[in-house]
């Protein structure tokens, strides 16, 4: 019993002993640390050591500075050329009337149109045939014929009177030359600046076989 207890105090010196004495050889290997006092830095002290830093002079800026010009006003006024209205005098204006009498006059006489009385309307005439000519619708043939259609208008531009005045034998087409003018009517009144009360036209139809 005492032999057992003996070899167990020896057996756990033993372990001790083994733990400690690594422990004291490591430490004696460590270097010793340093321990550096850190103070706290302002971003306004950090500020004054870049300024004091920096060579003398002004700094470069790191950030390109664009300058920015204001908007410009547009101007009020553009320049743009003035248009004069000439005036005429008074004897370029009595030629131009002397003139624009001379045309009505020569234009009296429509192709294919006569009239019974002096009527110095020509615009109205053209007006009357072309109203007849759209309603036309003349027969094939093999030939070139010519008729010709009396009529008169009142006031009101209804027909007093109609009739074919020159014939040509061939009664479908000189029909349908009376029809083209009844189916026109009723036509414009007549001009106010004109004195008569009838008006007698005599209306010439032309086919032509080419």
């Amino acid at each position: 019993m005492l032999r057992e207890l003996t070899y167990s105090i020896i057996g756990h010196a033993v372990v001790f002993s083994g733990l400690i004495i690594p422990s004291f050889l490591v430490m004696e290997d460590q270097p010793s640390l340093t321990i550096i006092p850190v103070r706290a830095v302002s971003p306004e002290s950090i500020e004054q050591l870049i300024k004091k830093s920096a060579p003398e002079g002004k700094p470069k800026s790191r950030i390109p500075q664009v300058v920015i010009e204001p908007d410009k006003k547009l101007p009020r006024k553009t320049n743009r050329p003035k248009q004069i209205a000439k005036r005429k005098s008074s004897q370029t204006q009595k030629s131009s009337t002397n003139s624009k009498a001379g045309e009505k006059s020569t234009k009296r006489d429509i192709p294919g149109i006569k009239v019974d009385s002096e009527f110095e309307y020509p615009e109205y005439l053209l007006e009357l045939r072309d109203k007849i000519q759209k309603n036309w619708r003349p027969p094939k043939s093999n030939e070139s014929l010519v008729t010709r259609v009396f009529f008169k208008l009142d006031r009101k531009g209804k027909i007093i009177r109609t009739f074919v005045e020159k014939r040509t034998g061939n009664i479908a087409f000189d029909m349908s030359a009376m029809n083209a003018v009844t189916k026109s009517a009723p036509f414009p009144l007549l001009p106010e600046d004109f004195t008569g009360n009838e008006l007698g036209i005599h209306m010439d139809f032309i086919y032509e076989n080419y």
